[in-house]
């Protein structure tokens, strides 16, 4: 009678837990998929995107205390070698490093944020954009482009060159 007590207390207790435990909403993100392609997580587009030199995940709240997690992988310039840009002009290491000794503090970063629902069980991409970082005549500016069609995100989901990146490089490497 005393081991069947503790064996339901346990299983009780386990429930219990399971119940009370709320996902870690970076996990819950990274292993789910999007209608862009439901054969692979967003985990592991993103993780294993070969144009990242890094990548960054966290978690945290907005100003309305929404529950967001954020994405941002930054681009490798060099690994952008041998891509066209405009028609048929083929993004060389020249013209990459050319961009580069121009503009010094170039960098390239393609941030998500996830907008987590009040179930903590669901989400939908609240921003999907590229983040430049530059150092114009010695003064550092950064904008924000909204990936407005999703032209990013597919070229991430296909292991693609960013369009965006591809463009801005090699027009400055002209």
């Amino acid at each position: 009678m005393k081991k069947l007590t503790f064996t339901i207390v346990g299983v009780l207790l386990a429930f219990f837990l399971i119940g009370c435990s709320k996902m870690d909403p970076v996990a819950l993100v990274k292993g789910s998929t999007l209608d862009i392609d439901k054969s692979v997580t967003i985990g592991n587009a993103f993780d294993n995107y070969k144009y990242f030199k890094s990548v960054v995940w966290d978690a945290g709240q907005d100003e309305q205390k929404r529950q967001i997690v954020t994405f941002k992988g930054i681009y490798d310039p060099n690994k952008f070698a041998g891509s066209l840009y405009l028609i048929n002009l083929e993004l060389t290491p020249e013209k990459i490093a050319k961009a580069l000794q121009a503009n010094p503090g170039l960098e390239y970063s393609f941030v998500v944020q996830f907008k987590l629902a009040v179930d903590g069980k669901s989400f939908e991409v609240g921003f999907s954009g590229i983040h430049v970082s530059e150092n114009e005549n010695g003064k550092p500016s950064e904008t924000e482009q909204q990936d407005e069609n999703n032209q990013e995100l597919q070229a991430v989901y296909q292991n693609q060159p960013s369009p965006t990146v591809v463009g801005s490089l090699g027009i400055a490497g002209s």
